[in-house]
């Protein structure tokens, strides 16, 4: 079963054994869910539907994802002839599926006859062991609900092997074998999923090319006059502050780059060649199917060649361009990445164990287990009380560190296209900022460091996981690292202080000189070079070497940030 572009009424496809021209079109019509050299692959092409794959129960040959708010897990399955008839994988999903009170649709290619589903032309051990996993499972099979027509034609014969299947017999309905071109020797069933309920898309906001001047302009409307700024400042005056300059940014982006749906995804090495090709392949399956002949037949089998190796010859003459524009050291990394990822297995965030070691039952519970991880202790917003403490007016002096020209200094210093945190502030916005904006951004830098209070809107962070690699569980939660995205106007505020403590305190009493982490001046490096060089005397001495190596495990986690304190200072 594959997809290509004339199917505008698909919404989700199950695919077995994608071939490299139909992947290419169904990688630009919507999410396409795949392990790396996987036979099978999911495509989502609402925007409308949030989906996760689930490396847990996918491998190569089989794909899972889970549809968020609708307790509903989607497989495409590819079972080989050549390797067991039923995989324990389909057990283990079945059975994971049936304890959390999940329904489940398989779409897979049996490669197998059976009358289960109408094919009972031969009757084998890899059958026997079909149908018993699908009883095992308590799986209904949909291919019997309507008069037999073959899933699979070529010039051997035709069959059905093509099986749909569900724990759950009234989950689907209006089951067919469509006679639309396929791309394959395989016909196209489509079927409707009931229980699916669309939610609202995800919309997303291109900034590449915003006018940063014109937002510069309108969030200079929205800033008091200096008259206007209080000198005396409370909690909720500042919270209430940055909240209004978050809004006026957050509409004026609106105005200059409002929100769309993400775009379908461009081939960057695809040419006028592939697009030839690939008419004259649908024109040609096309004719084979409405009048097979062995002419029509020759024919299709010359033109698909034709165009897969159209699309060998772009890929390769994109990739010879690619790399010969390779003349830094971030291209030269991007290559390295590139390079080291071909063939690796793909490792996203998908549902983790618990404590007692059983997975969980949704990306919530997920989430609330990875924070639980690492972010121990931490109080839920609501929980916070920010009024306990200094609620009363403070005067806030001018600062003698917070200047204008300080802070410009900072935010230069950030990179371009940098992701932002919520509230949508990007390095490129503060390096537009008139003075008028600067000195207001400054007072609120000096009222927050009187107050001793981080306002509620710098405090919102985006929290992102990144597999490590090489590990072998990623159901395990220490095998994703957390990264936050945070307000850059926060970021830009610790830096600024950064810069003051290295002038003054740390100055007078500066750290341990064995201390080489996050300090400027010092790495990793030249800690590895001092220990080597203890060795090396030593040895040269005669003498021995005796060293030990911790890995404390969540070390900035668990340790007391008070006893950090006492030894660094």
């Amino acid at each position: 079963m594959t997809l290509i572009t004339q199917w505008k009424d698909c919404e989700i496809v199950f695919i077995q054994e994608p071939n490299q021209s139909a992947s290419s079109e169904m990688k630009r019509n919507g999410k396409y869910y795949k392990t790396r050299l996987g036979r099978s692959a999911i495509l989502v092409k609402t925007q409308n539907l949030d989906c996760t794959l689930i490396p847990q129960f996918s491998n190569k040959d089989i794909t899972t994802i889970q549809v968020e708010k609708q307790h509903m897990m989607l497989c495409s399955a590819y079972l080989d002839c050549k390797l067991d008839a039923w995989p324990t994988l389909l057990d283990d999903l079945a059975l994971y599926c049936t304890q959390n009170k999940l329904k489940l649709v398989i779409g897979a290619d049996m490669n197998t006859h059976s009358s289960m589903w109408n094919e009972s032309r031969s009757h084998s051990n890899r059958t026997a062991k079909v149908e018993q996993g699908i009883i095992r499972n308590n799986m209904f099979v949909f291919n019997t609900v309507i008069r037999l027509i073959p899933t699979f034609r070529s010039h051997i014969g035709d069959s059905i092997i093509d099986v749909t299947m569900s724990n759950n017999p009234t989950c689907v309905t209006n089951w067919k074998v469509s006679e639309e071109v396929s791309h394959s020797d395989h016909r196209v069933i489509k079927f409707s999923i009931n229980e699916i309920k669309q939610t609202e898309a995800t919309l997303r906001r291109n900034v590449r090319k915003v006018n940063w001047a014109a937002v510069s302009s309108d969030l200079r409307d929205a800033v008091p006059a200096p008259s206007d700024t209080p000198a005396s400042w409370t909690r909720a005056s500042l919270d209430a502050a940055c909240e209004s300059i978050t809004c006026a940014l957050q509409k004026s982006l609106d105005k200059h780059a409002p929100k769309k749906p993400p775009a379908a995804k461009f081939n960057y090495w695809w040419n006028d060649e592939c697009t030839e090709k690939n008419l004259l392949l649908k024109t040609a399956e096309l004719l084979e199917c409405r009048h097979p002949t062995l002419t029509t037949k020759l024919d299709l089998k010359t033109k698909r060649n034709n165009y897969k190796n159209a699309i060998y010859t772009a890929k390769k003459s994109s990739w010879n361009f690619f790399s010969r524009e390779v003349d830094s050291t971030p291209a030269m990394a991007r290559v390295n990445k590139i390079m080291r990822a071909s063939g690796a297995p793909a490792a996203e965030l998908g549902l983790v164990k618990n404590n007692l070691g059983i997975l969980v039952k949704d990306k919530t519970e997920t989430l609330q287990q990875m924070l639980a991880e690492h972010f121990p202790d931490s109080t839920p917003a609501e929980e916070i009380n920010d009024e306990t403490k200094c609620n009363f007016p403070i005067f806030v002096p001018a600062t003698e560190w917070l200047t204008k020209e300080r802070f410009r200094r900072a935010v230069n210093a950030y990179k371009k296209n940098k992701a932002p945190g919520p509230d949508e502030f990007r390095a490129e916005c503060l390096q537009a900022m008139d003075d008028l904006t600067v000195n207001y951004i400054i007072k609120l830098y000096g009222a927050s460091i009187a107050l001793e209070y981080v306002p509620a809107k710098w405090r919102e962070v985006t929290v992102i996981f990144i597999p490590k690699p090489g590990k072998s569980d990623y159901t395990d939660k220490r095998a994703f690292r957390p990264i936050s995205l945070m307000s850059v106007l926060f970021k830009t505020l610790e830096r600024l202080v950064l810069w003051h403590i290295e002038e003054t305190n740390l100055t007078d009493r500066p750290m341990h000189e064995s201390q080489y982490g996050f300090r400027k001046g010092k790495s990793t490096d030249q800690a590895l070079s001092k220990a080597v060089n203890i060795i090396e005397k030593g040895l040269n001495q005669g003498e021995y070497v005796l060293g030990v190596f911790c890995d404390i495990s969540g070390a900035f986690d668990n340790v007391l940030h008070s006893s950090i304190t006492t030894w660094l200072l």
